[in-house]
C-alpha cells in the first residue's frame, strides 16, 4: 500500500512539475507579433534613448517580440535584424510588410482578379481580414487590396 501511495505521489509531482515548465516556458515559445503605431518610429541599439537609432520604422512595421525589458522591448524583424522599440511607440496591430521586391495587390482575393496596384519590398500593411492564402490589407495611404501571404512577412505568415 506504502509503494502504490509513493508512486502515485511521484506521479502527481512528475505532473505538476511538466505543467509549470509548460507554463513558464510558453512565453517564449509564442513569438507576439507588434506593430509601430506611426511613422518614424526609433529602432534602438539597446533599451533607452541613449542608445543610438538603428532605423525609423514606418506605420504597420511588423516585430516579432524577443523579451522585455523595463519599458523596452527587443524585437526582430523581417530581415532577422534586431532592436530595441519603446512600449508606447508598438501595438498589436495584425500588420505584415511584403518581403519581395515587387507585389501585386488585387482588387479580391485570388489570381483571378484584376491587380489594383503593385507594392515594393518593405512596404507595410494593416491586415483587415484573411481569406485562405489571401489577406485584405490597409496601406497608411488608405489604399485596399489582397496580398497573398506568400509576399509578406508578419502576422499573415
Amino acid at each position: 500500500m506504502t509503494k502504490i501511495v509513493f508512486k502515485s505521489l511521484a506521479g502527481f509531482f512528475v505532473g505538476v512539475n511538466l505543467v509549470v515548465l509548460l507554463i513558464l516556458a510558453a512565453p517564449l515559445a509564442y513569438a507576439e507579433t507588434l506593430a509601430a503605431k506611426s511613422d518614424q518610429t526609433p529602432v534602438r541599439s539597446g533599451p533607452g534613448e541613449n542608445h543610438r537609432t538603428l532605423y525609423l520604422a514606418g506605420q504597420y512595421y511588423p516585430f516579432k517580440l524577443i523579451k522585455q525589458s523595463g519599458e523596452w522591448i527587443n524585437v526582430v524583424d523581417f530581415e532577422g535584424e534586431t532592436g530595441w522599440v519603446h512600449q508606447a511607440a508598438v501595438d498589436t496591430t495584425k500588420s505584415v510588410i511584403v518581403r519581395i521586391n515587387l507585389a501585386n495587390v488585387r482588387l479580391g482575393p485570388g489570381v483571378d482578379y484584376p491587380v489594383v496596384f503593385t507594392s515594393r519590398r518593405g512596404a507595410t500593411y494593416k491586415i483587415l481580414g484573411k481569406e485562405g492564402i489571401w489577406l485584405n490589407v490597409l496601406h497608411k495611404d488608405g489604399d485596399i487590396g489582397w496580398i497573398s501571404r506568400n509576399m509578406v512577412w508578419g502576422l499573415g505568415r
